[in-house]
């Protein structure tokens, strides 16, 4: 449960690192590609056919290793769509949904997807001769391509037994027979006394015939042999032996993924008898079929292809479960989701903060106050306008901010009743309400201008606006300060123009201007 559960671990909310690990080997799917496009020039082994066209075809929608054994040598079909053009797309019977699926085939893989079709019809093509002639329930021999062209209840040479079984060597041959009779002679066989033989192996290698598989337990019948995509002669994918001309081998999973697995047999001198990728001069890597799912999953989700149609293009029953083979990266959602909206900037989200990060930005210049961010540094000391922000200097506002917006207004709703309030009484004699009268009467006017600015629909959301303080300023702080370490005082204008009048003032500007140097 919670943190260890399998949604957790391996599924929808796994860690990156784990999510990444199930994506196919770039390497791998590179060297197979080379190989697969050697076929255009030379004749592949059937093994090498097998391995690269069937990755071809997973990777042209995104199906299971198990679910190419219900593939017709038909399986591509086309329809025209809406524009016009020609899509391609598989059909065959999906026994998780109970329905026919038609799995669009992307279209820069179409060309790849009909060319593999078209290398394994070529391959297999022998093996659904046999298998169609095996339905027949027949009786005498089937004459294959190298059979010994003599009647049907002739004796046969030690050559020509061989010759009919498709064995180059006559050991092999006697071993063969020697399962069947418990003798290694080769005189005295027929074709049609071989056939029984043949028959007998014929029914313990295909118990299932005319299929590959059993019955599927809702009842539904596989797929037939002589119909398959994927139907072979016996020992067919091996290369060191011949196939056999007269016999079938139901085929499996694990003829793909066992070629692909790296794995090693240390008693053998060949420790990788099997690798595709060594027999072809590459490093051993491993490629299992399901990455192929999982990296179509992921590619059609970064093209904005969403959840509902990635879980139907995998024939899934519900959306649920494919959310295990995605990873959608925050940064592509912000800027799609920008592009939406049709931003010009390019949006991405912030990288989270530690906390050795934040405690040494909480030392920074910068603070939150109710109305924006206040620029007094800290090392200054409190503030000495008593949070009067609205007539400091060092207030910086953002506009758009409507939280600002809102203290605002009920600021200046709250001044504006006790304002009126005042003027009610100095009308009804109470003089002394007159000097706070003076003062509210300009703060009223400037939290008006400002709300005008910052309602300003000219001017953009996230503008800065400054405000002039009055005669309050982050440098004049640190001046005072400096002013009293050096035991200098610093006297206030207005002060000194009420004591001296304003000549000793205008006496000061004019030395102080420039026009003085």
């Amino acid at each position: 449960m919670g943190k260890q559960s399998y949604d957790f671990v391996n599924g929808s909310k796994a860690d990156v690192d784990t999510k990444y690990a199930k994506l196919p080997n770039r390497d791998a799917l590179l060297a197979i590609a080379e190989v697969f496009g050697k076929g255009n020039t030379k004749l592949l082994d059937d093994v090498d056919t097998m391995v690269t066209s069937i990755t071809f075809l997973l990777l042209s929608a995104p199906m299971r290793i198990g679910e190419t054994l219900r593939l017709r040598y038909d399986c591509i079909d086309c329809d025209t769509d809406k524009n016009g053009d020609t899509q391609y797309y598989f059909k065959y019977w999906v026994p998780k949904t109970k329905q026919f699926a038609r799995k669009p085939i992307t279209t820069t893989m179409a060309s790849s997807a009909l060319e593999a079709v078209k290398q394994l019809i070529h391959v297999t093509e022998d093996a659904r001769q046999l298998a169609r002639y095996m339905e027949t329930d027949p009786t005498t021999f089937y004459r294959h391509k190298c059979c010994p062209d003599v009647a049907d209840d002739e004796e046969l040479s030690r050559d020509q037994v061989a010759q009919a079984l498709g064995f180059l060597q006559r050991k092999s041959v006697a071993d063969f027979i020697l399962r069947h009779t418990g003798r290694r002679a080769l005189k005295g066989y027929s074709l049609n006394s071989l056939w029984q033989i043949v028959i007998s192996e014929h029914r313990q290698s295909n118990p299932h015939f005319p299929y590959q598989q059993s019955t599927y337990s809702e009842g539904y019948k596989p797929l037939k042999m002589s119909d398959s995509l994927l139907c072979f002669l016996r020992l067919q994918l091996s290369i060191r032996n011949t196939s056999s001309p007269v016999l079938l081998a139901p085929f499996n999973k694990d003829y793909f993924s066992n070629r692909l697995s790296a794995s090693v047999k240390k008693e053998r001198n060949n420790q990788r008898p099997m690798c595709f990728f060594t027999r072809h001069g590459f490093e051993a890597v491993r490629l299992k079929s399901h990455s192929l799912r999982h990296l179509l999953n992921r590619l059609a989700r970064s093209s904005s292809v969403s959840v509902d149609t990635i879980s139907a293009w995998s024939s899934r029953a519900s959306s649920k479960q494919t959310h295990t083979y995605l990873n959608d990266d925050p940064k592509d959602a912000a800027v799609k989701g920008a592009a939406l909206l049709n931003f010009h900037e390019e949006h991405s989200p912030k990288t989270p903060i530690l906390d050795e990060e934040a405690e040494l930005n909480s030392h920074g210049p910068f603070h939150r106050s109710r109305y924006g961010l206040c620029r007094r540094s800290w090392r200054a000391g409190p503030c000495n306008r008593f949070a009067d922000c609205l007539n400091c200097s060092e207030l910086l506002m953002c506009k758009g901010d409507k939280l600002a917006v809102g203290l605002i207004e009920k600021d200046r709703q709250h001044l504006l009743r006790n304002f009126n309030a005042a003027q009610q009484a100095i009308k009804e004699g109470e003089r002394s309400a007159s000097r706070w009268t003076e003062i509210a009467g300009p703060q009223i006017d400037r939290l008006t201008q400002l709300l005008s600015v910052l309602n300003d629909n000219s001017i953009p959301d996230g503008g800065p606006i400054e405000m002039a303080g009055t005669d309050f300023s982050h440098e004049n702080t640190i001046l005072e300060k400096k002013a009293t370490d050096a035991e200098i005082k610093l006297l206030d204008r207005k002060n000194l123009a009420v004591e001296y009048g304003s000549e000793l003032i205008n006496c000061l500007n004019l030395i102080s201007s420039n026009d003085n140097a």
